[in-house]
């Protein structure tokens, strides 16, 4: 019973189980069996997907072996290590019912056979151009010792055994290399052609008529033969194969038992066939699949559109290079998976794999350029979103820092408002300090020390310095009082580290500093009041006295008699010094009633024996 579930087979070769369905070739079998019979070696040779392969295996295999006389040995693994070895190990294996060494030369090994079956045996050695291209290149020893024990075996004149050697038609003149060992080398070979149109019939009529046997009938429209052959002397039987294939599937999908030359140019038309079907084959992959088949199919198939047989090893190795992320597990998964789909084919041992047939070669090259193509323009487009995506990156970036700009300035606008305020609640504090340094100067000190930390302003300095000049007076600035006092230590200590640091600045603070030292040597300080705006400070003295300094100058501008019951001159707000001075003064005498008379009548008298009276306004202060 026919166990195949379709009549054809595609791209894949015929093998020999499949001699139900193999139809076309019967004058080439009939040759070449006749040549296993009569002569020790012959050479088929044909262009590339003739069909040279289909036609030993499925054709005339089943021809010899239908002769009891011989054995029948298939080789095609010339990209093993050892392929003499490997063949050899073949043979032995088709005839395990006898023992034999392979370790004898082949000619030796084939006598051993002879002799104890006794059997012949049809050594088939397919696809040679491999070997051809591998040796002597790869070790030329090996290639010596294989040429040699071949020669053995075609001039042996007691031997029976027959050897054919199918090769592709453009490497048919390097068999030269075997002329000086073998007498008469071409002799006997077979040429392979493509399919005549009889043959082609036959091969699309017969292999119906052959499954109709054992299921439900299918038709075949005598329009559909001629679409199919179209004007044509011949056609490649692996055209052939794929076309009756779509067809044969298309009209099953639609539930016909008919083939229709319709279907032909519903699928494609006959000469685009192949190429559709290496792109539907190929759209099964997935995208990163069909970028790594470019790396591969880039050495499966060279320049030359010709298939190449490399190992899976070198294969995973220039796919690596090809792509750093690529591993080892990703090719081969991608090599198997061709395998199934029928673009690639794996022969072992060692594991190598080659483009499945070769007609698909050129199809194949021109859908991996295309793909190549299209891989680079998807790099262009990607390449030129990363730029858009740059310069909106750039544009966003631009706005960002103006935005940035803006709140830095919004940043620095609040830190100067900030320092604005820490300066106005140090003044205010530095204010309260110097105030009444005599009725309690540790708390001036410590509230003067707060006032610098919070903003080293003219004000906050001038009066820690003038805390500092007070308790100093009591015992040299800058020893450890007497009393173990840690507080004035302490106010002393910083008031002469901001001096120490703004000598070391260079800045105005250490002639301030010299300033207070220089006048108040002598005379105990009771306490001071800044003016208004910053730039003068009234001090008052235990003689009596009232000093007015102006603090950018660094000079006295005028000073004031008074008592000591009558510096009580702090807690005011008017922004005029001397003002707040007499009001000050007016208000501890309790003699409110001439304050205002006083302000208006009196001024000249305030400044009485200073001579310097036309220097002071009541808004510089």
């Amino acid at each position: 019973m026919n166990t195949h579930t379709a009549p054809y087979l595609g791209l894949r070769p015929y093998e020999e189980n499949d001699w139900p369905l193999f139809f076309g070739r019967d004058e080439d079998i009939a040759a070449i069996a006749a040549h296993v019979v009569t002569v020790p070696l012959t050479i088929l040779y044909g262009p590339s997907g003739v069909g040279k392969s289909s036609l030993l295996r499925a054709g005339v295999h089943r021809r010899v072996v239908a002769d009891d006389r011989f054995v029948w040995v298939y080789f095609r693994a010339w990209q093993s290590a050892d392929p003499l070895g490997a063949l050899k190990q073949e043979i032995a294996h088709r005839v395990e019912r006898i023992t034999v060494s392979v370790d004898k030369r082949l000619d030796e090994l084939l006598s051993d056979i002879e002799t104890q079956l006794p059997l012949s045996v049809a050594v088939v050695l397919d696809q040679f151009e491999d070997w051809l291209r591998e040796y002597p290149n790869r070790d030329e020893r090996m290639g010596n010792q294989c040429e040699s024990e071949l020669a053995r075996v075609v001039n042996r004149p007691d031997l029976r055994s027959s050897v054919i050697i199918a090769l592709r038609d453009d490497r048919l003149a390097e068999m030269d290399r075997f002329d000086p060992r073998i007498p008469g080398l071409f002799d006997h070979t077979v040429r392979l052609r493509n399919l005549s149109r009889r043959s082609a019939e036959d091969a699309i009529r017969k292999p119906v008529k052959r499954y109709n046997r054992d299921h439900e009938p299918v038709k075949i429209d005598d329009e559909l033969i001629h679409e199919v052959l179209g004007g044509e002397s011949e056609i490649e039987p692996v055209i052939l194969q794929v076309i009756m294939t779509r067809v044969w599937n298309a009209e099953l999908a639609q539930g016909s038992r008919r083939l229709r030359a319709e279907t032909v140019h519903s699928i494609g038309g006959r000469d685009s066939i192949i190429e559709e079907h290496v792109r539907d084959v190929m759209s099964e992959l997935s995208a990163i699949e069909l970028d790594r088949c470019i790396p591969l199919l880039g050495r499966l198939v060279p320049p030359s559109e010709t298939r190449l047989a490399l190992r899976s090893h070198d294969l995973v190795q220039y796919c690596m290079e090809a792509d750093s992320g690529t591993t080892e597990a990703d090719v081969h998964n991608l090599l198997r998976r061709l395998e199934r789909l029928a673009i690639l084919r794996r022969h072992s041992p060692p594991e190598s794999y080659e483009v499945f047939h070769d007609s698909l070669c050129k199809p194949l090259a021109k859908w991996r350029d295309k793909r190549r193509t299209v891989q680079n323009l998807e790099e262009e487009h990607k390449d030129a979103e990363a730029e858009v995506v740059q310069r909106k990156d750039l544009e966003i970036n631009g706005v960002a820092v103006k935005y940035q700009e803006e709140i830095d300035q919004i940043r620095k606008d609040l830190d100067v408002a900030l320092a604005r305020a820490d300066a106005t609640t140090a003044d205010a504090l530095a204010e309260i300090a110097a105030s009444d340094v005599s009725h309690d100067p540790i708390l001036s000190g410590l509230l003067a020390l707060h006032a610098v930390s919070l903003s080293r302003t003219s004000q906050a300095t001038l009066a820690l310095f003038l805390v500092a000049v007070a308790l100093g007076e009591q015992h040299v600035v800058g020893q450890k009082p007497e009393g173990n006092n840690k507080m004035e230590w302490k106010i002393e200590e910083n008031a002469l580290k901001i001096w120490r640091q703004a000598r070391l600045r260079g800045d105005e603070t250490d002639q301030t500093y010299e300033l207070w030292r220089e006048l108040t040597v002598g005379d105990h300080v009771l306490g001071a009041m800044f003016g208004a705006s910053g730039h003068r400070i009234a001090v008052a003295f235990q003689g009596g006295s009232i000093r007015v300094f102006d603090i950018e100058k660094v000079r006295q501008i005028s000073e004031i008699q008074g008592t000591v019951a009558q510096i009580g001159l702090f807690a005011l707000s008017d922004s005029a010094l001397e003002r707040r001075v007499r009001l000050a003064i007016a208000r501890r005498m309790k003699i409110h009633s001439e304050v205002q008379v006083g302000y208006e009548s009196s001024t000249p008298e305030f400044y009485e024996g200073t001579g310097a009276e036309s220097d002071v306004e009541a808004g510089d202060l």
